[in-house]
């Protein structure tokens, strides 16, 4: 081994020691507390009312998803009827 080589295998050993040891000297501290756990588990039963809330948007999305709409009834979609191409609405 030529003194060029062993030259920059030396300097890229000592490059990464030091990147590992400034690494090592930015860590923060493991002895600060756990932040605060923001979720708070619910241990009680949805009322009535959103439980009907969210029956309803079901079901507005089941009858969303069982229509197919004709692109050429639909304003503004007269090109995508043309070409035949599915629109936002119609299931294929």
């Amino acid at each position: 081994m030529n003194w060029k080589l062993a030259a920059r295998v030396i300097a890229v050993l000592a490059v990464a020691v030091l990147m590992v040891a400034c690494a090592i000297a930015l860590r923060p501290d493991a002895t600060e507390e756990a932040p605060a756990a923001t979720v708070q588990p619910q241990s009680v039963e949805p009322s009535s009312s959103e439980l009907l809330r969210c029956r309803e948007i079901g079901a507005a999305a089941l009858d969303d998803a069982e229509g197919a709409v004709d692109l050429g009834e639909q304003a503004g979609h007269r090109r995508l009827a043309g070409a035949r191409v599915a629109g936002e609405h119609q299931m294929v």
